[in-house]
């Protein structure tokens, strides 16, 4: 604040003058004291004053500002046409007519819907910063249209013993539908764990089984949010109990001897911010413990449907005679709301089957049977080749499009996982490629088996997790592994003799000219004895000698570089590959189509003791037999080979990973399996002796019992458009083969 003090000659005296500038003074220092006051306490956002107009014009919804104020591009707009909610933001609905980036006066928001007869129209508009409703209306009367409900069954089978084949298989559902599925499970001792349902509610009739716990706890009746039916339990804030519905009376888990108690429910947010949850709490008889969280943007995202199991294990918790659950909320605000529908509360006396399924948020899984070799031992790397679906060329086996999220690149996991034969202990794996376009992509995976492959074993591909994170990883995967990503060569790693190595833009270069023999970059962390090979991307450059050479190298010593090495020889030419000893001999050479400069090539080299054994072939095509030299063995690192005559190289993704002369593979992989859930367990595949799904009501299969004689099990799946059934807590229908 400027303050200007004008100055005049005084008949009064200096004392009055002084007194005079020190109230100035005192005037100024107290409107900074009452400025830093204000200023500094944290006023809420104001509500917005905005004047808003909705209409139907033609097949266009048309929100108008006619006046107050303009809104932040990035309030959220929902549209609901018949029953069916389309919400984004201001900014993706706005003719932004003066480019400003704001909701102002004269503008509309525009949504094209291309078929409104006859339906209900709703529109709303909140202003986030406030989080306020600016306008929430109905524009059109009409229908309101729902999904069919879904709710599927096979219809009970009998006789329960069946002698002749096929057996034709009824589901019983609404014929709205778009298609069900049959699923069905095969054993030869009738191992079914028997579950009992403890309680289960779908708010239908009210709360059922459990007690609201205060005012931010009610009983939602709009049917949007209601999994099926028309109400669902609605929890909403952060008001501890008062935002919680717990079970009215305590369950005896302790007296029947169960062991393991499984919770499954759908459930639905709508105005969550990331980072906020609700929990799943566990009354042991003295006190509540949460025993499942789900937070906003880490697990769930709005205006979605999820279905969710939590298992409770007595080798973990106390099973009292009252055991209650509770679901609570712990929200931004009362605007916040989680729906819970169809909640079912099991208990088992048998061991469940948690305990051999990686993760009940993983969906489906295959077995992969992998074809072992003498000398092959533990912890070796073997290559798969995953389809996405059916269509896929090249693929060892498919996903069947049942991949939420399927490898989009080069190190880009999914929501795939593997696990060793036990169903359950995780193995470290590498995307290494993935080719074509969705929904036919390939991708080449590297998974390090845990179990010896000295002789046959199998191991999981486990996937159908929308919220899973990537866990392909290099480094754990292979025994050695650099892809160059942080523009710094390793120390740790690495220890270059002569030449000029650097790592920049995801890349190590050679780029020295000048004549130096030899030019290598050492792994001196990697191992050094027989049967680990060396594998990387290599580009060579440029260069003009015909003793030019770039590659791969082994026994190499680092005091003076001198390898076994397999490399491009003749840089005039460039249509050689060959052996070389440094300083000694040139070994067998292979003539190939030429080479290139500025193209990547895949090489591969490694000593079995009397030989050294190299490879190269193109990027994205298939590797040939390994090319033999005979040398013997001798001490030494693995090695990048940059040269010796003027040329310049490029080398990426370096992996070390064990290698026998007959290597263990791939051998074939087992139908697919589902979870389900309750803990009723896995092993679950769809039928495929006849159409299935079944697209059209009534729903039935000619079912011909395609693993013979034995006991089976069956239960069905309903579809809806982009909405899917639950898998229920125990088989719909059972039978004997005899």
């Amino acid at each position: 604040m400027a303050v200007k003090i004008k100055w005049k000659k005084l008949d009064g005296a200096v004392s009055e003058v002084i007194g005079a500038i020190l109230m100035v003074g005192i005037g100024v220092a107290l409107f900074s004291i009452l400025y830093f006051i204000v200023m500094s306490y944290p006023f809420s956002p104001s509500v917005p004053s905005v004047d808003i107009v909705g209409s139907i014009e033609g097949s266009n919804i048309v929100l108008e500002h006619r006046g107050g104020d303009s809104l932040d591009q990035n309030a959220t707009v929902s549209f609901i046409v018949g029953g069916t909610r389309i919400s984004n933001t201001v900014g993706f609905f706005l003719n932004d007519t003066n480019g400003n980036h704001r909701w102002d006066i004269g503008e509309q928001l525009v949504y094209n819907n291309s078929s409104m007869t006859n339906l209900q129209v709703e529109a709303t508009v909140i202003d986030t910063d406030s989080n306020s409703i600016m306008i929430m209306t109905v524009l059109q009367e009409g229908k309101t249209t729902t999904i069919p409900s879904l709710d599927t069954s096979v219809d009970t089978i009998s006789p329960y013993h069946q002698t002749s084949s096929p057996l034709t298989v009824y589901a019983i559902g609404d014929p709205g539908l778009n298609n069900v599925t049959l699923y069905y499970r095969w054993s030869n001792d009738n191992w079914t764990v028997d579950w009992t349902t403890l309680t289960y509610d779908d708010f239908e009739g009210g709360f059922g089984n459990y007690s609201d716990g205060g005012v931010n706890c009610s009983l939602y009746t709009g049917g949007t949010y209601a999994h099926q039916g028309s109400k669902a339990a609605d929890i909403q804030g952060n008001g501890g109990n008062a935002s919680s519905f717990y079970h009215t009376n305590g369950v005896d888990v302790h007296s029947p001897g169960y062991t393991c108690i499984t919770i499954s429910f759908w459930f639905r947010s709508e105005g969550l911010s990331d980072g906020h949850d609700f929990f799943v709490e566990y009354y042991d008889g003295a006190i509540w413990q949460t025993v499942a969280s789900f937070v906003a943007g880490t697990d769930f995202v709005n205006d979605q449907f999820y279905y969710e199991i939590v298992w409770i294990n007595e080798t973990s918790y106390t099973f009292p005679s009252d055991m209650k659950i509770k679901f609570r909320c712990d929200a931004q605000n009362n605007s916040n709301d989680v729906y819970i529908d169809q909640i079912y509360v099991n208990a088992t006396v048998g061991e469940g089957d948690s305990e051999n399924w990686y993760d009940a948020n993983w969906i489906y899984r295959k077995k992969i049977n992998i074809t072992g070799q003498a000398g092959a031992g533990p912890n070796y790397q073997v290559l798969l080749m995953i389809g996405e679906t059916s269509g896929v060329s090249g693929a060892y086996f498919n996903l069947g499009g049942h991949s939420s999220n399927f490898p989009s690149g080069k190190n880009i996991g999914g929501d795939l996982r593997f696990t060793n034969k036990s169903g359950t202990t995780s193995l470290d794996f590498w995307v290494e490629d993935v080719s074509g376009t969705a929904p036919n992509r390939l991708a080449k995976v590297w998974v390090e088996v845990k179990d010896s492959l000295n002789s046959s074993t199998s191991i999981y591909c486990y996937y159908g997790n929308p919220s899973a994170s990537n866990a392909s990883n290099g480094t754990n995967t292979f025994n050695f592994f650099d892809n160059f990503d942080d523009n710094s060569i390793d120390a740790s790693k690495w220890t270059t003799y002569q030449g000029t190595w650097s790592e920049t833009g995801g890349i190590m270069r050679q780029t020295s000219t000048g004549t130096a023999d030899p030019k290598k970059c050492i792994a001196t962390s990697a191992p050094q004895s027989n049967y680990y090979a060396i594998r990387a991307k290599v580009r060579p450059e440029a260069g003009t000698d015909a003793d030019g050479r770039a590659g791969l190298s082994i026994k190499t010593s680092a005091a003076n570089g001198e390898s076994y090495n397999y490399v491009f020889h003749d840089f005039v030419t460039k249509t050689t590959e060959q052996f070389l000893d440094d300083h000694v001999a040139w070994g067998t050479s292979y003539t190939r189509t030429a080479w290139s400069f500025g193209t990547w090539y895949w090489f591969e080299i490694y000593h079995d003791g009397t030989n050294v054994r190299g490879r190269v072939w193109n990027i994205g095509g298939t590797p040939g037999a390994f090319n033999s030299w005979p040398r013997s063995g001798r001490p030494g690192y693995l090695a990048l080979n940059g040269g010796s005559m003027g040329e310049t190289a490029s080398f990426d993704d370096v992996f070390v990973r064990k290698c026998i002369a007959i290597e263990p593979s791939y051998s074939s992989a087992g139908a697919e399996e589902t979870y389900i859930g309750g803990g009723e367990g896995h092993n679950w595949i769809i039928y495929t002796g006849d159409t299935n799904p079944d697209l059209n009501s009534p729903w039935s299969w000619s079912f011909n019992f395609p693993k013979g004689v034995g006991y089976y099990e069956f239960y069905s799946i309903g579809r809806y458009a982009g909405t899917i059934e639950g898998a229920p807590v125990s088989a719909d229908a059972r039978c004997q083969k005899m």
